[in-house]
């Protein structure tokens, strides 16, 4: 049963196209973009750099690997790099200018050897970027709603995103959602209770019980009274795969 703080499907093809529901194909976004390329060290950028999914495979591989997918202004980020010092960090934002706060952030923090940021929907990356069970944690803060019904098959929290969440996770891996969207709870909520590969797991608190960092969302819905729900899983070490499909 989830507690609610206020609570192996096969990977897609390696020769794939790299494809997501935010801004399209990546591949195909390279040779149209207007702004200049994003260089820095903890930049990843597989569209412009295919050979880069090799080296960023190899980095993380030296583990363990923390995922977080949309830091926005990035206070989670920081606060975790920050706060597990024994971690490597994946991040994904859509919006440009939040990887270029990144970039200041992870030279001033001299946290360059541990962050590897890209500007991307991670759903076509997971599986390239992250070796079957590598990541220890994954953070899913906030997320878009996407309120009409039209655009509901965007909502980043899916079958097919936990399918994907499943692979990568390491037994014992935990999954953290926040939302300050009730609908969008209880449809996750029911979603993860219903999956036999994880069970239940406090909420706001790593493995080791130390309390997870705000986002800054967080901290303005707790300033205006707003109603923020939680919840973790963790991956179950005896878990059967049950396959539902390749991520979109």
């Amino acid at each position: 049963m989830l507690t609610t703080a206020t609570v192996d499907a096969a990977a897609p093809a390696a020769n794939a196209p790299f494809h997501g529901l935010i801004g399209g194909r990546g591949e195909l976004r390279v040779g149209r973009a207007k702004a200049p390329r994003l260089v820095h060290p903890v930049v990843l950028d597989p569209y412009e750099h295919p050979a880069s999914v090799d080296a960023a495979r190899a980095f993380f591989a030296r583990g363990p690997v923390e995922l977080e997918v949309g830091f926005g202004r990035g206070r989670f980020l920081k606060e975790r790099v920050t706060q597990a010092t024994d971690a490597l960090f994946l991040a994904f934002e859509v919006r440009r200018m939040w990887i270029a706060r990144a970039m200041r952030f992870a030279d001033r923090a001299h946290v360059t050897d541990r962050l590897r940021v890209c500007l991307s929907d991670c759903r076509p990356l997971l599986d390239r970027l992250l070796a079957p069970g590598s990541v220890r944690a994954v953070y899913v803060f906030f997320p878009d709603p996407w309120w009409k019904k039209r655009h509901e098959k965007r909502r980043l929290v899916s079958e097919s995103t936990l399918d994907a969440f499943h692979r990568i996770l390491t037994p014992g891996g935990l999954f953290h959602f926040r939302t300050d969207v009730a609908e969008y709870y209880d449809r996750v909520a029911a979603l993860v209770s219903a999956d036999a590969r994880f069970v239940a797991a406090p909420p706001e608190h790593d493995a080791d019980g130390r309390a997870l960092p705000l986002t800054d969302r967080m901290s303005k819905c707790q300033e205006l009274g707003i109603r923020v729900q939680s919840l973790a899983i963790m991956k179950r070490a005896d878990a059967p795969a049950a396959p539902r499909g390749d991520l979109p």
